[in-house]
């Protein structure tokens, strides 16, 4: 379904109505105590001080939409480790070379792949731009 494509771009404030129409949504306000899956959306400030991934959920066979989303702020969309993304909603590749993300965030995210339809979804936040990269999306460390 094209509800289910991933769209790789930067999103900046002028394009603000494509964040809120697809993820606020999905959120829900409130303390994090307060829910019973506490781990569903997380918010980490300082990208070198990322937690191993498995301190995120990745959903169940039975729900993987209990899955964490991870917004992650980052150093610069730019001028890091060359990567080459592929998958769903992209016609070929797209390159992107995020800054900031500890060395071993590609390996452990890699390492999720196998667990399909579960694992972790992606936004990196850097000023006023956002770039998703979901589950689906395919990475290749250049």
């Amino acid at each position: 379904a094209a509800h289910d494509l991933a769209l790789v771009r930067v999103v900046d404030r002028r394009q603000f109505e494509l964040f809120a129409l697809d993820v606020l949504p999905h959120v829900e306000f409130g303390p994090v105590r307060d829910r019973e899956h506490a781990q569903v959306f997380a918010y980490v400030h300082d990208a070198a001080a990322l937690p191993p991934l498995d301190a995120f959920a990745c959903g169940t066979a039975e729900s993987p939409e209990q899955s964490a989303t991870v917004f992650v702020r980052v150093d610069s969309l730019t001028g890091g480790a060359p990567l080459t993304l592929s998958g769903p909603g992209i016609e070929t590749t797209q390159s992107f070379t995020p800054a900031g993300l500890p060395a071993r965030f590609w390996q452990e995210r890699a390492a999720l792949a196998p667990l399909f339809p579960c694992g972790i979804d992606f936004y990196f936040v850097c000023g006023a731009q956002l770039v998703g990269l979901p589950r689906t999306t395919c990475v290749e460390v250049n």
